[in-house]
């Protein structure tokens, strides 16, 4: 499938895609391919996503001085928000969505090379010219404070690469690049005028015909491209099928459901292989996976009571204490009799001891105990940083991410929630202090925008 390839890769080769996933995809093409060989070992391929490349021009330039630190994106929409405040004022409602918006629109700009002040001075609505307004802010709080974030990069190393500021590979593959950026030509013609040959591989032609079939719902629809998918495998067992849906982000977790049901039905029932024989490429919000979910409204036990039905999810989850799951449902049962009631974890352990239900839940009520006492002993206000470490001293006193084995999604899903602690950390850059009411939601912002997919 990408013959190209081990054409194009040489040690003075770069090849440059136009997103993880192909660069992921490529990786593993080389490596099949030298495997296939028969070789042991072999340099690692020089293939890197858009913004890690350009990221990895900056880091290599000459001259250090000069060159802005960079944010990621959890600083920028930390920024991008007190921004909109400003324009907006504080009791503005849905700001996380603006945010996104802003965001979008922001690095859309950039990769047409269009200027805030242009926009600033075409605009001619209200909405545009307080985006405008907002984004001046932004874009001059990263100057003033030396900054660059992702949709600043190209720029950035167009600079250095016009005044020969950085060593250049001798060719550059372009992969992926199936929609023209102004900032990506940009930068193309900047390599070659560096006296890099720069090669944009053309996307493959497979030389179908398309065939229209109309449906009543959408679900019939999934469901027929799962069944056309497994006609294909069995005519070509080595083919590799895409099903292009519109709207994946709305619908990713349902159509990936009825995708499966018409490729293999029944396949709850099969091996794992079977499930995932499918694969899609939009991965879920990170708060929506159980054992997130679970962390963050632990966390926000910090700083608020639960309701009933949210402290009941904590006593039944497995991934919360050591065990006691019977002796934990008992008390569950219990609470449902008692008045619904916000709870605080002291309220709870008061309310739930001297039972009969409590005698064979002593772990859990010392958990809650420790719990309760962190929570009484918040500071008003701690840097991002120091807030990290207290998080993860709450969640280990209450015992997550449980005791039970771990397969490697889970492995992968608790090393993803320690990367989010850390990229929460590093809001110390833009933020050097925050109360616990702000830290916890902020964090609960960061996983609803974080996907992950194991």
């Amino acid at each position: 499938m990408y013959d190209w390839l081990h054409d194009a890769l040489d040690e003075s080769t770069c090849v440059v895609t136009a997103n993880r996933r192909l660069a992921r995809e490529l990786h593993n093409s080389w490596s099949a391919h030298k495997i296939a060989d028969g070789a042991a070992a072999w340099r690692t391929p020089d293939i890197q996503p858009w913004t890690s490349w350009l990221g990895a021009m900056l880091a290599s330039a000459r001259r250090q001085d000069g060159i802005p630190t960079r944010i990621n994106a959890h600083q920028s929409q930390l920024l991008w928000e007190r921004c909109l405040r400003k324009e907006l004022g504080d009791d503005v409602t849905g700001v996380p969505t603006l945010v996104r918006l802003a965001r979008d629109t922001w690095q859309r700009l950039a990769d047409a090379c269009v200027s805030i002040q242009d926009v600033a001075r075409t605009a001619y609505s209200d909405d545009q010219r307080l985006y405008a307004a907002a984004a001046g802010r932004y874009l001059s709080v990263l100057e003033n404070e030396g900054w660059v974030d992702d949709a600043g990069l190209a720029a950035q190393v167009l600079c250095h690469l016009r005044s020969d500021g950085v060593p250049l590979q001798k060719r550059y593959v372009f992969a992926g690049f199936d929609r023209p950026r102004a900032a990506v030509t940009v930068v193309q013609d900047a390599l070659v005028k560096a006296g890099s040959d720069v090669v944009i591989q053309p996307p493959a032609n497979q030389g179908a015909e398309a065939v229209i079939h109309a449906f009543e719902a959408r679900d019939e629809e999934m469901r027929c491209a799962g069944a056309w998918a497994r006609r294909v495998i069995h005519e070509k067992p080595d083919a590799n099928i895409a099903i292009v849906v519109q709207g994946l982000e709305q619908t990713a977790g349902r159509d990936l459901q009825l995708v499966r049901e018409g490729f293999v039905p029944g396949w709850q029932y099969g091996p794992a292989a079977v499930r995932d024989a499918v694969n899609i490429s939009y991965g879920k919000r990170l708060g929506e996976y159980p054992a997130i979910a679970v962390a963050l409204l632990a966390l926000r036990w910090l700083v608020t009571d639960l309701s009933a039905g949210e402290v009941s999810r904590l006593l039944g989850s497995p991934l919360l204490g050591a065990g006691e799951l019977d002796a934990r449902a008992r008390l569950e049962l219990r609470l449902r009799q008692l008045p619904d009631r916000p709870w605080a974890p002291s309220m709870l352990s008061a309310a739930l001891r001297g039972n009969s239900e409590a005698a064979h839940a002593e772990d859990w009520f010392a958990r809650i105990a420790a719990f309760s006492k962190r929570r009484r002993e918040l500071p008003k206000s701690a840097s991002p940083a120091a807030w990290v470490m207290l998080f993860d001293d709450c969640l280990q006193a209450l015992g997550w991410p449980g005791t039970g084995p771990n397969d490697s999604n889970d492995f992968q899903l608790v090393n993803r929630w320690r990367e989010l602690l850390n990229d929460f950390a590093k809001l110390d850059l833009v933020s050097s202090s925050m109360s616990a009411s702000l830290a916890v939601p902020q964090l609960e912002r960061m996983a609803a925008d974080t996907l992950f997919q194991p």
